[in-house]
């Protein structure tokens, strides 16, 4: 068994352990917004969900100014093999921005960011 492989299945090993900690959060895949000239008419494609495990690793409020939260999550690549789907979280009932991915390979730390007016 190669390196690779092993530390794959630790880091699966790893979120099943953690049980009750890891979360479900919905990944937002917005359809294109295309314009169609005979008809004059806006049409969009359907927004697509993948559901994913993620550990929140921690939380804060920016500011006081703005009703911000930014939270910090760990998702397996297993769970999201294409980062860059990461756009929009859906985490407890509240949609998040995702600002920033740190990727080592196994897991993918991912800064999310949400304001409420």
């Amino acid at each position: 068994m190669s390196y690779k492989k092993l530390i794959e299945n630790n880091v699966r090993k790893a979120f099943k352990s953690v049980k009750d900690l890891k979360i479900k959060a919905r990944v937002i895949i917005e359809g294109e917004n295309r314009f169609d000239f005979n008809t004059a008419e806006a049409t969009s494609l359907e927004t697509e969900n993948i559901y994913i495990d993620c550990i929140i690793r921690h939380t804060s409020k920016e500011s006081l100014e703005k009703n911000s939260k930014k939270i910090s999550i760990l998702v397996t690549k297993k769970d999201v093999p294409d980062l860059q789907l990461l756009n929009k979280l859906e985490i407890n009932k509240e949609i998040y921005v995702v600002s920033n991915i740190k990727d080592n390979g196994y897991t993918a730390t991912c800064d999310c960011e949400m304001e409420s007016w």
